[in-house]
């Protein structure tokens, strides 16, 4: 099981979200046969026929645990490469949802732990979500130095009393319900008893309590929520302080009452900032709040948990003068997606809740959903005018629906699918008796069984889903109650049918055959989880694309407000975690501590990041400290005003008005005129800073659009790479590490040519052998068909691990090459040889016909494709290739390498391997002495060579490299012809040295790690070793302990 890569997709700026937008709006496009379908229509329209017919035939024979991760982006290795595709495309799109409380703008973030009095009444689901949310509140209200909080949808008063009482502030909670308001008030007055009696005995240390206020109100747009938020402000004073033991009444305001109110006026606005906040403010009631706080000046900060997409008005399919609750921005006006009911009722789908559902209950939800698309089926044949006026079997209220699950828990009556379905139409019945305004509604409110909270050992009160779910929580208990036959789900599909039929107030008709039915449908049952899972998964997505529809509509609104998306919940607890927190900007201050004319010091203050249009002058003297409002712009030239012959005069009016208004004194005026002339030299010399910035800022931009386009690290930075551009891994012959500058380079095309019998293959088997030392996959394209499985395992190759592949033809290699590079599983592919790469019309053609120039075509196709893959994978692709002979040359090296010159590009490296001589024991070749050119290096300095032993059936004489490189670099003197290391004698000639070393693993081992620490340490070593100045290394520059 693999999860899916993502790509980088960011919403910092209003451009890169409606880049986000454009790219999730041409995948949904795509797919909007699946977005649009209705799980309820499955058997009737056939609408397994609309899917890629290879992914169903996949997928309907997967386990249902492969089925419950595809919303999560988990795929299996043997699916169709175009379904990973589509979810791994579609899980890059999906805004991250891992619960993130270290940006920025909550530094000084505290949750507050709840104790049993203020979490009185609260699953943990809620109390979750109250206790960070609070915390949340709390850190935002500071920063801007908001003075009082208004709870939009406040429900039971949970958070709001949460804030008053916990974090001491001031809560306005609006609710359109008046129940939840008596029952805001009845708790407020529970918990301010408890309160006060501490209050009371802590009397010096807490000399007031702040409880919430409750309004009752259906907020319609957000001119009523700015005008309750407005006209509170009135009536705050009654509520603003209790003192212990003493009783305040606690008024209602209508909706009428608080846009009668009188607005305060600017002095008011500074008195009272406001925040709104909402925990899962349903459909719309978020969309007022984004616009209520774009809005109404008073309102400095929102942070709002939106939820019930489903609910939410849009301009497409709403005739209405309020604006609509989708789309919101511009980006998403134009963008020419519709969502419609169905993609905002899959919006609502939680990969997380879908990744945790158990096995028993994911069968539960696709047969429920099966019996409910077959039972379509039977109203479509039988009962047509029942279709045509669109019923709906599934509407319930929650509360309801709460009260029935405690109710069967308590009794204990979970025995098995069959109470499943009794249980289910009672509460539709019920439903029925309470509400005949919702016997009939549209036919796309008809059941979906969304979620099923089960839960491995007890039913808790957190298995009772959040409203956007409409199933509750069962658990199947006795094995003998599983269901798996043909016959006996016939049976509960027959008791489904006459159980919904029932609840439609119709009665079975005699020929209704519901076997009939249950023989056309039963056969694609398998395909329901299938579709579905498929289906669900785009609910994540189109979720993200309403929250960054929201985003970009308050980035719209200019540069005085940040805004961020950050999911502030656990995704697992609560589904809905995203929070928009957003924030104004307001001006710096300049303060001016000193009034001497010779050394006025002027102070700003930049804790906001950019200041409002107009300035605001602080005076601080002995005499008369003071605030005064400044009467001038500062505008983009860092003057006063625009016109530049009226500075002067702009100046002097500005210090007359503060020198009135604070009857400042002369020496005061002079300083404040200095302070003035200071503030345009400050202007400018920044607008000289911004213009530098703005190229910064555009280059970011394009940079961004680049890599968003075409994938993260596209374009980069090379000060941002982290080190070294280009990693290294061993070759497993330390003199040609040394020529290279640390070995080869990961990512990159290697060729390794040279003649026959030169070690060409040695050499690529001790690299395989150095791969998986580091613990990586290396694989052997033997196109040769020559592999000797002894001589690799002598050589350190560990064979049981190691991936072999013997083609057919030299188009099959690349192919399985170029696959295993894109995987991103390989680190090394070796093909040998490339001489052996003939192309299939060459095998396939008779002996003797010509192909010019085939395989040299074939290359070039080849590593077009694989170079740019290989460097993304990190995958190296070494390729050996064998010296031919032009015929006809009589000037210049008749040498040319097989398979045409693209290799020749294409490669990074190209090493030239050749044997020098042989090493001979007495009258035996026991091996050969070989010299290895770099020809060619894009990663290090080209035209070095570095000169080896190849023992038969030993491979690379290791011990003959650590002493060569030793030797070079000065770790081991040579004094004539004698060797010796520190005070230890190696020897007398090169062979008795080798002994000793051979005789001596400790001494060897210790030289080695000197040799490899001098390569590392490239800083003070790589210049050296460049040049061959390693002779003047002095002994205090090695590090002689191998560390």
């Amino acid at each position: 099981m693999a999860a899916s890569p993502r790509l980088y997709y960011s919403c910092k700026t209003a451009a890169e979200s409606a880049e986000w937008m454009k790219a999730i709006t041409n995948f949904l496009l795509r797919f909007r046969f699946l977005i649009d379908a209705h799980v309820v229509n499955f058997f009737k329209d056939r609408l397994w026929e609309t899917m890629d017919k290879q992914w169903m035939e996949c997928l309907r024979n997967e386990p249902v645990e492969n089925l419950l991760g595809i919303p999560s982006g988990l795929v299996q290795d043997h699916w169709p490469p175009s379904l990973q595709e589509f979810i791994f495309t579609l899980r890059s799109l999906v805004l991250c949802r891992e619960q993130n409380l270290s940006h920025a703008i909550l530094e000084n973030f505290h949750a507050a732990s709840l104790g049993s009095v203020l979490s009185q009444g609260m699953n943990f689901k809620k109390k979750h979500e109250v206790e960070i949310l609070a915390g949340v509140i709390n850190t935002i209200a500071c920063s801007v130095n908001a003075q009082k909080i208004v709870d939009v949808g406040s429900g039971q008063g949970y958070l709001s009393q949460v804030l008053s009482f916990k974090y001491q502030l001031s809560v306005v909670a609006i609710d359109a319900s008046s129940h939840h308001s008596a029952v805001t008030d009845a708790r407020a007055n529970r918990i301010k008893k408890h309160y006060l009696a501490k209050l009371h005995k802590l009397q010096n240390e807490y000399g007031s309590l702040k409880v919430p206020q409750t309004v009752t109100c259906q907020v319609l747009s957000s001119d009523s929520l700015a005008a309750l938020s407005t006209g509170v402000l009135n009536h705050q004073e009654q509520s603003e302080r209790i003192g212990s033991g003493s009783e305040t009444n606690f008024p209602r305001i209508s909706e009428a009452d608080a846009c009668g109110s009188a607005t305060p006026d600017a002095k008011e606005i500074d008195r009272y900032l406001l925040v709104l906040a909402g925990l899962h403010a349903c459909g719309d009631l978020s969309v007022n709040m984004l616009r209520t706080f774009v809005d109404c000046k008073q309102v400095k900060a929102l942070v709002s948990v939106g939820c019930c997409y489903n609910l939410l008005s849009e301009e497409i399919v709403m005739e209405r003068r309020l604006p609509c609750g989708f789309p919101m921005s511009y980006c998403g006006k134009f963008s020419g997606l519709n969502l419609g009911k169905n993609a905002r009722d899959l919006a609502c789908q939680s990969a997380e809740r879908w990744k945790s559902l158990g096995k028993i209950a994911a069968v539960q939800n696709f047969d429920l959903h099966a019996f409910r698309a077959a039972f379509q089926m039977v109203l479509d044949k039988y009962y047509p005018e029942v279709i045509t006026s669109s019923p709906s079997v599934g509407r319930r209220g929650k509360a309801l629906r709460r009260q029935q699950m405690r109710r069967a828990i308590e009794i204990g009556r979970f025995q098995g699918i069959s109470f499943l379905f009794s249980f289910y139409f009672k509460v539709q019945d019920e439903m029925k008796c309470s509400s005949t305004a919702r016997k009939l509604t549209d036919i796309e409110g008809t059941v979906e069984f969304h979620d099923f909270g089960v839960l491995n050992g007890s039913i808790r009160e957190t298995a009772i889903q959040d409203p956007c779910l409409r199933v509750p929580a069962l658990r199947k208990e006795s094995k003998d109650d599983k269901c798996s036959t043909y016959s006996d789900k016939y049976l509960l599909f027959e008791e489904f049918s006459k159980s919904g039929l029932h609840r439609l107030g119709l009665e079975p008709l005699q020929h209704v055959d519901l076997l009939k039915i249950w023989t056309e449908a039963g056969p694609f049952f398998e395909y329901i989880g299938p579709f579905w899972s498929l289906r669900a998964a785009l609910g994540p997505l189109i979720e993200t694309y309403i929250l960054l529809d929201r985003l970009l509509f308050l980035q719209e609104h200019g540069s005085s407000m940040e805004a961020y998306l950050l999911p502030i919940f656990d995704p697992t607890i609560s589904p809905r975690n995203v929070a928009i927190i957003a924030q104004m900007w307001s001006a710096p201050p300049i303060r001016v501590d000193s009034f001497s004319p010779q050394n006025p010091r002027l102070v700003l203050d930049f804790s906001k990041k950019i200041p409002a249009p107009r300035g605001i002058l602080v005076l601080v003297s002995s005499r008369k400290p003071g605030r005064a409002r400044c009467g001038f712009d500062i505008k983009g030239n860092g003057a006063l005003s625009g016109d530049t012959s009226h500075r002067e005069a702009e100046r002097v009016s500005a210090v007359l008005h503060l020198s009135e208004a604070l009857k400042l004194s002369v020496v005061e005026e002079a300083a404040v005129a200095y302070v003035f002339m200071y503030w345009e030299k400050l202007i400018t010399r920044k607008m000289v800073l911004c213009e530098d910035d703005k190229k910064q800022k555009a280059l970011e931009a394009a940079m961004n659009d680049i890599n968003s386009s075409f994938g993260k690290g596209s374009v980069t930075r090379l000060g941002s790479a982290g080190g070294a551009l280009v990693e290294t891994f061993p070759s497993g012959c330390l003199t040609l590490d040394l020529a290279l500058g640390g070995g080869l380079p990961k990512g990159r095309i290697v060729e390794v040519f040279g003649p026959e019998s030169s070690g060409k293959t040695t050499l690529a088997l001790h690299a395989i052998a150095e791969v998986q030392k580091l613990g990586g996959n290396a694989m052997l394209v033997d196109a040769e068909h020559a592999f000797d499985p002894s001589y690799s395992r002598a050589l350190g190759v560990d064979i049981e691990n190691l991936i072999v592949c013997q083609p057919d033809h030299g188009e099959m290699a690349l192919e399985i090459a170029d696959r295993m590079c894109r995987s991103g599983a390989i680190d090394l592919i070796c093909v040998d040889s490339v001489s052996a790469l003939t192309p299939r019309a060459e095998i396939e053609g008779e002996i003797g016909m010509q192909q010019i120039g085939l395989q040299a075509r074939l290359m070039s196709q080849a590593l077009r494709k694989m170079s740019g893959n290989a460097s993304k994978a990190g995958c190296t692709l070494i390729f050996l290739n064998q010296i031919r002979y032009k015929v006809g040359v009589f000037y210049g090296n008749p040498e040319v390498t097989s398979g045409g010159i693209a290799l020749k590009f294409f490669a990074s490296l190209r090493l030239e391997i050749r044997s020098i001589g042989k090493i001979k024991s007495g009258d035996e070749d026991i091996g050969v002495r070989v010299r290895v050119r770099v020809q060619k290096s894009k990663v290090s300095r080209p035209y070095k060579q570095a000169e080896f032993e190849i023992v038969f059936g030993e491979g690379v004489s290791k011990v003959g490299c650590v002493l060569d490189c030793a030797e070079t670099m000065d770790i081991v003197a040579k004094r004539g012809s004698w060797y010796s290391y520190k005070e230890h004698r190696l020897g007398q000639g090169r062979e008795k040295a080798l002994q000793f070393l051979q005789e001596n693993p400790i001494i060897c081992a210790e030289i080695e790690k000197v040799v490899k620490s001098v390569m590392v340490d490239g800083s003070k070593h790589s210049n050296l070793i460049a040049y061959g100045q390693l002779s003047n290394i002095d002994d205090d520059d090695v590090n002689h302990d191998g560390r």
